[in-house]
């Protein structure tokens, strides 16, 4: 007997009788102990067996296992007669099911039929639900029809998620998006793979869906503290955050970048941005690629700047592209949709005397097209009276907060405005010091319309007052809605993003009585 594997992954058995001599011999009787008896003959597709034996639907399964038992590189087991690999011919059918030993065998020579891993990371799970990967490396490619994760909760509720796939790839990884999860809850979950014969369970691994409305300390950030950088996220659910540049604790400025991925709640330090150092920079994100630029030279009387980079991150290399046509600004808005980004508001600064500057509002709105690195104007915002102190996008829109508690939606495809309800709270936005932490739940899931903004400190001259008051914003009703303060410690000037349906708020300064300075560290997620 002879298993031939034929290219699609099938496995052809092709049964060959030899001549009478060639057949194994053995002193006990049995099927393969005939010297001198003819079992049969194969011509072209039809199989004759010798009616002087009586061959049953048994012996023939028993013959057919041994074989396929040697195929696989089993020895035969002369001490268990009920063992598929016994020479022994046996008419009892359960000579054909593995026995302990047989599994034993099995096991040795193939300690894992199907190798699979699987990734599941609490970086990514909020109070509805979560992102899964399940990972498997194939190279037998075995037939698999089906891929998927499952999961059961402490009360016993139960719940998969799966892909077909009928087919014998090598490698394969697969995400899925789950939101049938509930809050405050602990999932043991596995991920499986169906093969035509058998389920395969990857190793359990468990998370803990969050409260909602949490806050988590996630410890110390992997880099020195620092304000007025930027940050660009990409559009994928749960995807990556670009942190670019900004002013150091010492007063010195860096052109570092850091990417925070959510899929593996891990820090990489990525190369560096090659232009001039600068802060109050604008950015965003089409595809797989970072486009970022503007803002001010470390000496705002040296400089504005309008230069534009464009970093891929699959490559991990800057670009520098056509330089910004406009009016020169820094702290403006940004916001990306489809193969464009808008570039809008900001305040221009302009010499007043010897040693200050003058700045004015900028109005004007700028769309970049990447495809062919055009800048054009679209138009005046009708906002000449405050500048941006927060913005987050959801459905194809940019919603921004003025230092004026005035509370704009800019529609990304036509850049036109419309006018929102106010900031509902009666503290007075520090004109040059903004303090709002502001951020949005992604528009990459298709059921965010919220948006979540705080007002973490008033800066009154050298008498700091600091709050911890937490508003919702609701973009199906245009209303706010203010939620328990955070538990975070005082601060102002962090960095905020979104990803997914999380908020990240990092770092920022604490302003002590009489002006101090102290410089934080640490990095809060929050959970909607």
């Amino acid at each position: 007997m002879q298993f031939i594997e034929r290219t699609g992954g099938s496995v052809v058995l092709n049964v060959i009788f030899r001549e009478q001599d060639a057949l194994p011999y053995s002193t006990t009787p049995g099927v393969f102990a005939f010297r001198n008896y003819t079992l049969g003959t194969l011509e072209g597709n039809t199989l004759t067996l010798n009616r002087d034996y009586a061959w049953t639907e048994a012996t023939i399964r028993k013959a057919v296992m041994y074989h396929l038992g040697l195929f696989l590189g089993m020895p035969p087991n002369q001490q268990d007669a009920a063992s598929i690999m016994s020479p022994l011919l046996t008419i009892n059918p359960s000579a054909t099911v593995l026995t302990t030993g047989d599994i034993a065998s099995l096991k040795t020579l193939y300690p894992q039929t199907l190798p699979i891993t699987i990734t599941g990371r609490n970086a990514v799970v909020n109070p509805r639900g979560t992102l899964f990967t399940v990972s498997l490396q194939n190279p037998q490619k075995f037939l698999i029809k089906e891929v998927g994760i499952s999961w059961t909760d402490e009360f016993g509720n139960t719940g998969t998620v799966n892909r077909s796939l009928n087919g014998s790839i090598e490698v394969l990884s697969q995400t899925y998006q789950v939101l049938s999860l509930q809050p405050n809850r602990t999932y043991t979950c596995r991920p499986y793979i169906q093969t035509e014969c058998q389920t395969i369970m990857g190793n359990a691994f468990v998370l803990r869906t969050p409260s909602s409305g949490s806050w988590n300390n996630l410890g110390s950030l992997p880099f020195s503290e620092r304000k007025g950088s930027t940050v660009i996220t990409t559009p994928e659910l749960w995807g990556s955050a670009y942190i670019i540049g900004g002013e150091l604790a010492g007063g010195q400025t860096t052109n570092e970048m850091w990417q925070f991925s959510a899929q593996t709640n891990s820090w990489q330090i990525r190369k560096a941005f090659p232009g001039a150092v600068r802060t109050g920079a604008v950015g965003f994100a089409i595809g797989t690629k970072l486009y970022y630029g503007l803002g001010n030279a470390p000496n705002l009387l040296a400089s504005q700047l309008r230069d534009w980079w464009e970093y891929d991150t699959s490559t991990d290399l800057w670009t520098q592209k056509k330089d910004y046509p406009g009016t020169l600004r820094s702290m403006a808005s940004a916001f990306s949709y489809q193969s464009n980004g808008l570039v809008t508001l900001g305040i221009t600064w302009t010499p007043s005397g010897s040693n200050s500057l003058f700045g004015s509002y900028n109005r004007t709105t700028y769309r970049y097209t990447a495809g062919n690195d055009t800048w054009s104007y679209v138009g005046d915002s009708p906002i000449n009276v405050a500048f941006p102190i927060g913005s987050f996008r959801l459905k194809g829109a940019g919603f921004i907060l003025l230092t004026n508690r005035e509370f704009w939606r800019l529609d990304l495809q036509s850049a036109s405005w419309n006018s929102l309800a106010s900031f509902p709270t009666d503290i007075v936005i520090n004109q040059t010091q903004p303090v709002a932490i502001t951020a949005g739940t992604s528009d990459a899931v298709a059921i965010n319309t919220n948006g979540f903004f705080g007002l973490s400190a008033f800066i009154n001259n050298a008498n700091p007052s600091y709050l911890k008051k937490w508003w919702q914003y609701s973009m199906l009703n245009n209303t706010w809605t203010q939620l328990p303060g955070s538990t975070i410690d005082n601060r102002h000037n962090c960095i905020t993003f979104s990803l997914g349906e999380k908020i990240y708020i990092l770092g920022g300064q604490h302003t002590t009585q009489g002006g101090g300075l102290t410089n934080l560290r640490d990095w809060w997620e929050y959970n909607p």
